[in-house]
């Protein structure tokens, strides 16, 4: 009897054993499992850090581009302000001068007319001087 009762816990312990080694081949099994897995998922998280490294030097140049692009449309812009206003102080200057040869037209056609004002004066000089008035009108005119 006591050799049964010793058959019977060896032969439990035997059981117990082989379950206990069973449990522990599924969880190595499991354990190896989430093991590749995880390796699995390293080499993906590398693949998809490299593309992200990629395209963050890719907007990198891109906003290195368009900060260059914005640099350079601001100085165009500046440089459409400067011609703006030098135009529009030539086209006040060009109108001042036709007023002005108008005047020196108007003035001189009176001399023409009446060179018996300017005493001393020959009539060739003042035809002379209305010449070249005129000449430099239709110059500023061609301007």
């Amino acid at each position: 009897m006591l050799d049964d009762c010793r058959d019977a816990a060896i032969q439990l312990a035997t059981e117990m054993f082989a379950a206990k080694k069973a449990e522990l081949r599924q969880l190595r099994s499991a354990l190896d499992s989430q093991a590749k897995f995880m390796d699995n998922e390293q080499a993906n998280n590398t693949e998809v850090e490299a593309r992200i490294d990629h395209m963050e030097r890719q907007v990198h140049k891109l906003r290195d581009a368009f900060a260059a692009e914005q640099h350079a449309l601001s100085e165009a812009a500046d440089e459409v302000e400067i011609m703006r206003n030098t135009l529009n102080k030539t086209g006040g200057e060009l109108a001042a001068v036709r007023g002005l040869m108008a005047e020196g037209e108007m003035a001189l056609g009176v001399i023409c007319t009446t060179s018996s004002i300017c005493p001393g004066v020959s009539d060739g000089d003042i035809l002379l001087a209305c010449l070249v008035f005129s000449m430099l009108s239709k110059l500023v005119m061609l301007a």
